[in-house]
């Protein structure tokens, strides 16, 4: 999928831009009329345009963690997510100001969260696409929330393990 990026106008005649994923510039076109908006003009995104830095493991497991709480106790998505938009640092706040506008607009919230290019990681994406499909969103939110401590903080091997190859020079699994 190559990013395209798009200008359209809205029903009551706002303007609106953004990126949208698609093989072609026509499919571009197609998905942008999908969203209810009248195209202007679809042209291919330069690439230093189409990536963002990527959010903190620490920033995205606050923010996630605040929203699966807000919907889990009834708070409309749109809602939640504007609430927890002061809890995020730069590159993720942006991101979430987007798709806010985005949910307005009818685009799902995974959908909504990967027209920032790279600020969220794609796991956390398709986790939250499994979770909207299967209308089980809160419990995917909370699944987000846990899933930055799945990882170890370390990613040197521990200084006992040192210790240990020089003793007994046999084949470890921690090699």
């Amino acid at each position: 999928m190559t990013p395209f990026r798009y200008r359209a106008a809205r029903a009551d005649g706002g303007i609106v831009e953004g990126l949208v994923d698609a093989a072609s510039a026509s499919q571009a076109s197609a998905t942008v009329t999908d969203r209810g908006l009248f195209p202007l003009t679809v042209t291919p995104a330069p690439t230093g345009e189409t990536s963002r830095r990527p959010a903190s493991r620490r920033d995205l497991a606050i923010v996630f963690q605040s929203i699966a709480a807000l919907v889990s106790a009834g708070v409309p998505l749109e809602r939640a997510v504007a609430s927890s938009e002061a809890l995020a640092r730069r590159p993720l706040r942006d991101t979430l100001a987007a798709a806010r506008k985005r949910l307005r607009e009818g685009e799902g919230f995974a959908a909504a969260l990967g027209a920032a290019h790279g600020v969220v990681p794609g796991i956390v994406l398709g986790m939250l696409r499994a979770g909207e499909r299967g209308s089980q969103l809160p419990l995917a939110l909370a699944q987000v929330a846990a899933q930055p401590r799945w990882r170890p903080t370390w990613t040197r091997k521990p200084s006992w393990w040192r210790a240990c190859a020089r003793r007994w020079p046999i084949p470890c699994y921690w090699r």
